[in-house]
């Protein structure tokens, strides 16, 4: 029966031999691209629940008036029991509202649950 006898390497950077330090190079760079794929998915996977699959949402158009607040025009279009911030915040998104200031006469889009 044969022994053998494990000693452990002393192994420094560069100086491991060309095929065992490809290996290991080529290893790593199989996971870093394995993980830019999978980083890639799951940005594609968020992104698409995102948006909506039969394209884009539905909206109502809505004129502002005289005194009307973004508040005010999404309170009037929340359901009972629906969180008024998210459909305010829905309202800007879908009108491209850069500032809250709203005009007289402004056209707002008001997206529709459907």
């Amino acid at each position: 029966m044969t022994t053998h006898v494990y000693r452990p390497l002393d192994v420094r950077l560069g100086s491991m031999t060309s095929d065992t330090e490809r290996f290991h190079r080529t290893r790593i760079q199989w996971r870093r691209l394995a993980a830019g794929v999978a980083a890639a998915g799951l940005a594609l996977v968020l992104f698409a629940g995102a948006v909506d699959a039969d394209g884009p949402a539905a909206t109502e158009r809505y004129v502002v008036q005289s005194g009307d607040t973004l508040w005010a025009i999404a309170a009037e279009h929340t359901a009972p029991g629906d969180d008024v911030r998210q459909t305010a915040a829905a309202i800007a998104d879908a009108s491209e509202l850069g500032t809250g200031t709203l005009s007289v006469g402004q056209e707002l889009l008001i997206p529709i649950d459907g």
